[in-house]
């Protein structure tokens, strides 16, 4: 049993651009790690960060991710998860400088006994800025997942657009969702919506494969893979997008099927 807690500190000085991977993997181990991620982005830096979490399924994770944003400066944080007994996230976005745009995205899959909990928060400080936040997940087995957003939009900060939208599929009947986006306005010029849904698969589009010969389980397969491409596309890191789609296939035995 033990205990880590890594931290990684990310400046981006002015116009500068980059692309950083975090792969968070473990053994069968009985452990907690508490990760923390500090970015901040300069004038007119481009940062792409993605994390990877893949743990084992005796391992609690109490993740914290904060990202400052400055003026015209675009930072796309992206998270894929799988792992952990329970493991939570909480991504603060904070957008301090005019012109400056935050993009949050996120894929999980829950499986087993896993709970996934992920707390977002988008603050818009300045004016002129815009944020755009994208989860989506499915839990099977027994897992659980959890979302809870805030967008925040503080007076001084005018002319903003802010978008946040996480949905889930439920795989099972002892798999459970649930769903709590939340706004925060202090400002008349914004631009700004939240969307959330738990449910099962679209039983329409499960019945147009079906009416073309796909067998039932595939056909389900195939519309929970298809789910979640619209994020797998945005990843930063095409070949990531590649091994994520890889194992969703193959949590949904979706291995050697012709696609």
């Amino acid at each position: 049993d033990f205990a880590w807690f890594p931290r990684v500190v990310v400046i981006a000085e002015e116009n500068s651009e980059a692309t950083i991977l975090e792969h968070q993997v473990s053994t069968d181990v009985e452990a907690l790690i508490c990760p923390v991620t500090e970015i901040t982005a300069g004038q007119s830096a481009r940062l792409k960060y993605l994390t990877v979490q893949e743990l084992g399924p005796r391992v609690w994770q109490l993740a914290s991710q904060i990202s400052d944003i400055g003026r015209d400066a675009h930072v796309a944080v992206s998270h894929v998860a799988f792992g952990g007994g329970y493991a939570r996230a909480r991504i603060d976005t904070r957008m301090v400088g005019s012109g400056a745009t935050g993009d949050i995205g996120a894929v999980y899959f829950g499986r087993k006994d896993t709970t996934l909990d992920f707390r977002t928060f988008q603050k818009h400080d300045a004016p002129h800025t815009n944020s755009n936040l994208l989860f989506k997940g499915a839990v099977d087995d027994r897992s659980r997942a959890i979302y809870t957003g805030m967008i925040r939009i503080e007076p001084d900060a005018g002319d903003v657009v802010a978008y946040q939208t996480n949905r889930n599929l439920k795989l099972s009947d002892e798999a459970w969702a649930e769903s709590v986006p939340n706004l925060e306005i202090e400002n008349n010029d914004v631009k700004c919506s939240h969307a959330s849904a738990v449910g099962p698969v679209d039983a329409d589009q499960r019945f147009y494969l079906e009416s073309r010969g796909v067998p039932s389980e595939v056909a389900e397969a195939l519309v929970v893979r298809g789910f979640f491409a619209e994020v797998l596309e945005d990843l930063p890191i095409p070949s990531i997008g590649i091994k994520t789609l890889e194992r969703i296939s193959e949590l949904l035995s979706l291995e050697g099927v012709s696609l």
